[in-house]
């Protein structure tokens, strides 16, 4: 199986020129139809694109080596010449491209040969245009066997020194020419005075992958993230800075990347340290990871493969000067202090001020201008401000359910009643709060829900005497069944129907007076409030003398009770038969004063 990281590098590959960097150690195993080749993909960002290629090596369709020509690409077109050849001596290694608009240049090496040991893979990478290279590299040896290892160095211009690891080596005469590294040591610290490409043959076994190495000058990034794509061997190649080398994180976790790993890079007088980590037991499969510095910036590499399985090769960090964008969050409108890090000097905020911090209370987009080490390094802050909002307190009847949701967007969600997700559903009273948080902002909110519930029932008011009506007392029972209650008038004024919980109340018919002052009438309540306070839920009388019932959740004995300007008359206990317990009361409203006996 064939693989490569092929890894795109932005915004900053949108450039108009580039040399083309190729390994010419290993030769395109040519036993297959079509045949492979080195090759090159050309793709223009804006119509009508005019693109000029001198390539060092013939390509197909006629072009011949040294000799200048043109090609003309629409938006999203690509032109893709290859080698004629498939012997390494005829990759077109050093090929130069210029535009008249931004392009983007891919490099692409088919079925390149692992012998004398077998194999055959695809490398390849996007290249990155002259304008973010530099002179300084560190190549790290990765896991092929020892005689396939190789750097590879591409001028730009005449006359290039050329040192390897402190020694010297011949100039690079030519611009576009090529210099072979064997790399015999665990590390390679290269320097010349005029910018370079450096592309590093590497792999595992005889599985060969290739990657262009970004400058170790002003490059490089805090956490880089990524994703592993298979079961196969997975490592990492990092450069750091010295005493840097005890400050990384694998997915937030310390001690994973230990300092013992790191050792001195030859060449550098002590400045930088590298280490070659396997973490194939450590990074899961299929989901995302992060590798993180809390220190400095620093270069990594990955090589993820085996012997027979093919393999991938790439460097994830920044290619070019340093950049780094950031999320701040505003918990409930307070304020965030931007911190572009302790390392940073010679600060430039977008507001024009020159402080190492600066505190914002606004959302919106920040910046920083600032050095680390002589290196031109820009912050971006993103600011949002977090609210959390549960809806107002509210009230559900007996049979239903409630859905409470939370501001979305936060990263974590616990709720009291052991819920995670960013709402619930709820169909009993209660207080519900839930804790929310998001970098190192959380916040809490609360919502309380009262529930109106209770048994159907039914009163019946019915012609009796009241002497008899205070000497036997009656049973109101609330159990989902028509029950008479017994109440007798005082007044031959005439009764008239005077609630005002309505809502709460449906009449089969209306009370009507009858000569003999009796009553008859059936009133249906459904859906008691529960809560602490009484609720008046119905009410007979005429004029300023009437009864009014009261239902109050309570554990004390239903007593019903009648008032009068003259006096109180307690008819009887009553019994409720539910498992909820009502006080009921009458009331005198000539004062709007409430008597109750509870």
């Amino acid at each position: 199986m064939q693989s490569e990281n092929l890894l795109i590098k932005g915004q900053k590959c949108f450039r108009k020129e580039f040399y083309v960097p190729f390994q010419n150690s290993a030769n395109n195993v040519d036993l297959y139809t079509p045949a492979p080749h080195a090759q090159f993909i050309v793709v223009a960002t804006e119509n009508n694109t005019t693109i000029e290629i001198t390539p060092t090596q013939d390509l197909q369709g006629g072009h011949l080596a040294g000799v200048a020509y043109s090609v003309t690409l629409e938006k999203g077109e690509t032109y893709a010449p290859a080698a004629v050849g498939f012997l390494a001596v005829e990759h077109p290694t050093g090929t130069y491209i210029t535009s008249d608009k931004p392009i983007a240049v891919t490099m692409s090496d088919d079925l390149l040969s692992g012998a004398p040991h077998g194999c055959a893979d695809l490398v390849g990478d996007q290249i990155v245009p002259t304008s973010v290279l530099g002179t300084e590299y560190i190549v790290q040896k990765g896991y092929l066997y020892s005689q396939l290892e190789k750097i590879f160095v591409v001028a730009t211009q005449p006359n290039t020194t050329l040192t390897v690891d402190g020694i010297i080596q011949p100039f690079i005469v030519f611009q576009g020419e090529s210099r072979t590294i064997e790399l015999s040591t665990e590390s390679a610290y290269i320097e010349t005075n005029n910018p370079v490409y450096v592309i590093h043959l590497s792999g595992y076994g005889c599985e060969l992958g290739a990657a262009i190495i970004p400058t170790i000058k002003c490059s490089g990034s805090y956490e880089i993230p990524f994703v592993r794509g298979n079961d196969q061997r997975f490592a990492v190649n990092i450069v750091v800075k010295s005493g840097s080398e005890d400050a990384f994180l694998v997915n937030g976790v310390a001690g994973i990347i230990d300092a013992s790993y790191f050792s001195d890079v030859p060449g550098t007088q002590g400045r930088y340290k590298s280490a070659k980590v396997e973490l194939l037991n450590i990074i899961p499969i299929g989901v995302g990871s992060v590798i993180s510095n809390t220190e400095s910036i620093f270069q990594m590499g990955i090589i993820n493969g085996d012997v027979g399985g093919g393999c991938s090769y790439g460097y994830f960090s920044g290619f070019s000067s340093i950049q780094n964008s950031k999320n701040e969050f505003i918990c409930n409108s307070g304020d965030i202090i931007l911190n572009p890090g302790p390392a940073n000097k010679n600060h430039l905020w977008n507001d024009n001020s020159s402080n190492p911090t600066l505190t914002v209370t606004q959302p919106g987009i920040y910046w920083s201008f600032s050095e680390i080490d002589n290196c031109p390094v820009t912050d971006t802050f993103v600011v949002e401000i977090l609210e959390l909002n549960l809806p107002p307190d509210t009230t559900i009847t007996c049979n239903d359910q409630l859905l409470i949701l939370a501001n979305q967007g936060f990263d974590d969600y616990i709720w009291n009643n052991g819920e995670i997700n960013d709402s619930i559903v709820i169909n009993a009273k209660g207080e519900y709060i839930v804790t929310v948080s998001k970098g190192l902002c959380e916040l809490s909110d609360t919502i309380n829900v009262n529930k109106l519930c209770g048994e159907l029932a039914y009163y019946r008011f019915c012609d009796c005497s009241l002497e008899n009506a205070l000497k036997t007392g009656f049973d109101l029972k609330l159990n989902g069944l028509p029950n008479p209650v017994c109440v007798n008038s005082i007044y031959d004024q005439g009764y008239k129907y005077v609630g005002d919980m309505q809502e709460y109340l449906i009449a089969d018919d209306l009370p009507e007076l009858t000569n003999n002052f009796s009553l008859m009438a059936w009133v249906k309540v459904e859906n008691f409030m529960n809560g602490n306070e009484s609720t008046p839920i119905f009410t007979q009388g005429y004029t300023k003398d009437y009864i009014t019932l009261w239902v109050t959740p309570t554990t004390v004995e239903l007593l019903l009770n009648w008032n009068t300007p003259e006096m109180i008359w307690i008819i009887a206990p009553a019994i409720i038969n539910t498992n909820t317990y009502y006080h009921v009361a009458a009331t005198y409203n000539f004062d709007n004063s409430l008597v109750e006996i509870s």
